[in-house]
């Protein structure tokens, strides 16, 4: 959301956007849909939650294999989380060219979402999905999203260009 905004106040400063983990445009449709899946009312309810029982459910929502996490880090995750949390709430009621590095099995934003946020980008925008990965795609296959960022952020310079400066 911060480069979202960084980009729209200075576009001058942003030439291009890596998109993982994120939408562009979080219409009411895709929130309605996407919290039906997940069991939960809000955003904020989902992602800021109250206890420690919240963040198992917030972890398994995001990863693609279930995350065994031991107690004392889901307490610390709940620490963490719960600053700010006033700020935290108040930016995600707020959400309103592109690569898309998608997670093929995402069960907060899953691929129709995906596709059409490509078609609202009217071929501006690529998308890629990585298979067996989850919303939190850096999590699940680590090696894989890096590869696929590398080149992408590969892609942005030519090498042979940059030498000859």
């Amino acid at each position: 959301m911060v480069g979202f905004k960084m980009a729209e106040m200075f576009p001058d400063l942003v030439h291009s956007m890596v998109i993982s983990c994120s939408v562009m445009a979080l219409t009411d449709s895709i929130s309605r849909v996407s919290l039906a899946r997940l069991g939960f009312a809000s955003w904020s309810e989902f992602l800021i939650p109250n206890n420690i029982n919240g963040v198992k459910e917030l972890w398994n929502g995001v990863s693609y294999r279930s995350q065994w996490t031991p107690e004392f880090m889901r307490k610390d995750i709940l620490e963490v989380i719960s600053k700010n949390k006033e700020e935290k709430t108040e930016l995600l009621e707020a959400l309103e060219k592109i690569h898309l590095l998608w997670e093929k099995e995402d069960k907060i934003f899953n691929m129709e979402v995906a596709y059409n946020l490509k078609d609202q980008l009217e071929g501006k925008a690529t998308l890629d999905a990585i298979k067996k990965a989850g919303y939190l795609v850096q999590l699940d296959r680590l090696f894989v999203y890096n590869s696929c960022l590398k080149k992408i952020l590969d892609s942005f310079y030519n090498y042979d260009d940059l030498k000859q400066q």
